[in-house]
């Protein structure tokens, strides 16, 4: 709690009084997982989670599949998201030059051909933009649906990977470092036998991902 004196802040130290500079910050990090604060000091503290969610680490192993079995959907893929992402920044601007040409406008509108024509070439741009969006979109989802097949691999990984994450509970010697764990994954990936068929070659990812991965940890298990 802070205190007022004579115009200068103070906060309580057991029983000091020290004085509060609005410029410092102070951090700290722990290892325990699961950390619990009173609620007056929840307000006055920000808490940032580097614990590897079950949803990110599960869409980074897609990619890392989907780049290896696809390589030309994941190109067309990163070219579509920088796309979308231009033709939002475009669209943005050239909405903002719409409302810009009304609002500067002197007069009345269908005037001043200067405003008019502005006008017109922006809402064309903006209609081919919208086009361009719809286009983009279903081309998306295509894209995500082919990527939906490789999901079983993306698990399989996810699963072993916070599997081997409680392990470290019963002693430290099974510690397995995310830079390891995407070896062993790419490993396991690049190892799969090949297979036309696409349900087949998904199963064939996931043994080879489970046996790679499994081979790694057991070195580690006690007998």
């Amino acid at each position: 709690k802070l205190v007022n004196r004579d115009g200068r802040l103070f906060f309580k130290m057991k029983s000091r009084l020290v004085e509060y500079n609005s410029k410092f910050l102070l951090y700290l990090a722990s290892s325990v997982r699961d950390l619990s604060y009173p609620s007056d000091i929840l307000r006055h503290i920000s808490i940032i989670n580097f614990q590897i969610s079950p949803s990110a680490i599960g869409n980074a192993l897609l990619d890392l599949v989907f780049c290896h079995d696809r390589p030309d959907l994941d190109e067309k893929h990163g070219i579509l998201l920088q796309n979308i992402l231009r033709d939002s920044v475009e669209l943005t601007r050239l909405s903002e030059r719409f409302l810009s040409a009304l609002n500067n406008c002197k007069g009345v509108v269908i005037d001043n051909d200067e405003a008019v024509n502005t006008i017109i070439d922006t809402t064309k741009a903006i209609r081919d933009l919208q086009v361009q969006k719809c286009s983009s979109a279903e081309t998306s989802q295509e894209i995500e649906k082919a990527r939906e097949e490789y999901k079983p691999v993306a698990s399989e990984g996810k699963s072993f990977f916070f599997f081997a994450q409680k392990l470290i509970r019963m002693n430290s010697s099974y510690i397995l470092p995310y830079r390891h764990f995407i070896h062993y994954f790419k490993e396991g990936v690049v190892r799969a036998v090949d297979h036309k068929n696409l349900t087949n070659r998904v199963k064939c990812l996931c043994e080879s991902v489970r046996y790679h991965l499994y081979k790694h940890v057991q070195r580690g298990l006690f007998s």
